[in-house]
């Protein structure tokens, strides 16, 4: 188990350079910026409004994130909580998908029906 005697402390400048390199190398990045909201927000009536509360949702997630991490840091400093936080994310994940499922099935008037069964077979 990692302590804070074993941890090596590192610079400020260590410590930017490093969260800038995780941030702008991170792919995952440019593809939901750039692709998923970009297209999302192409598709908006008012792009101001969407950029406005883009931003809004983002700063209240990062505070948020920044906020409850002591917290999440005491809850999470068992390998058995891990196991329990990750089983609760799985479950909602797979809630959601099962859910995209039944929607797409609903919507099925907007699909052929040879799409519908090649998505089915890849899930």
């Amino acid at each position: 188990m990692l302590t804070n005697e074993s941890v090596e402390r590192q610079s400020p400048k260590m410590l930017a350079l490093t969260a800038l390199g995780i941030t702008l190398l991170n792919p995952h990045v440019y593809l939901d910026t750039v692709v998923l909201i970009g297209s999302l927000a192409n598709a908006d009536p008012s792009p101001i409004a969407f950029t406005i509360g883009a931003c809004l949702a983002s700063l209240f997630w990062f505070s948020a994130l920044t906020a409850f991490a002591p917290k999440l840091k005491v809850f999470l400093s068992s390998p058995l909580r891990w196991r329990i936080f990750d089983a609760v994310i799985a479950a909602h994940f797979d809630r959601r998908l099962r859910c995209n499922w039944r929607l797409m099935r609903c919507c099925s008037a907007f699909f052929k029906v040879d799409q519908l069964s090649s998505l089915k077979a890849s899930t």
